[in-house]
């Protein structure tokens, strides 16, 4: 199974990151920093996070982004989609306990983002923990309430990696493993 996350996919599908990431990697590098010094704490950090920590995976710097993921979810916490995408990172990287550590993490966020869930399920499965796969997929559609999971975890089958959507549900409610 391979674990890719959403910056990662946009990459590889246009063969272009950008207009900064076109000049080469280090324009995007001062790009990414000053776009972190200019936004001193705002939300959208977590964005610049995942994309420079994406840059520096697809370069082949694991350690770089690794850190940069360990940065961003330090500031963020609570950005499950931050904590989504340094999963799917772990598990390309073939991280498996790291990789359920940051979606353990993104699983506790709340409102609940069903695709941590997913995501965390499929790697479940691709090391054969059917049953543990099965449990997380249960607590993930669950915590989601009305919204709904993919179709694959809905049905079982939570071999496709994470799929695209989010969910609210009301602040205060626990997603307990």
């Amino acid at each position: 199974m391979m674990f890719q996350g959403q910056i990662g996919r946009q990459l590889s599908s246009n063969g272009n990151g950008g207009k900064a990431l076109a000049r080469g990697p280090d324009a995007a590098r001062a790009c990414f920093d000053a776009g972190l010094k200019k936004s001193s704490g705002g939300a959208h950090q977590q964005f610049l996070y995942q994309a420079w920590a994406t840059m520096e995976a697809a370069a082949g710097d694991v350690e770089a982004a690794r850190v940069l993921f360990e940065k961003g979810t330090a500031a963020h916490p609570r950005a499950a989609p931050l904590w989504l995408e340094f999963g799917l990172f772990e598990a390309a990287a073939g991280e498996v306990q790291r990789a359920r550590d940051a979606f353990e993490s993104g699983a506790g966020v709340m409102p609940p983002y069903p695709p941590v869930f997913e995501a965390w399920a499929a790697l479940e499965r691709s090391v054969g923990d059917e049953d543990r796969a099965r449990e997380i997929a249960a607590v993930g559609a669950a915590a989601a309430g009305p919204v709904r999971m993919g179709r694959e975890v809905r049905e079982g089958e939570v071999g496709g990696g994470a799929a695209p959507g989010g969910g609210m549900q009301p602040v205060g409610q626990e997603v307990v493993l």
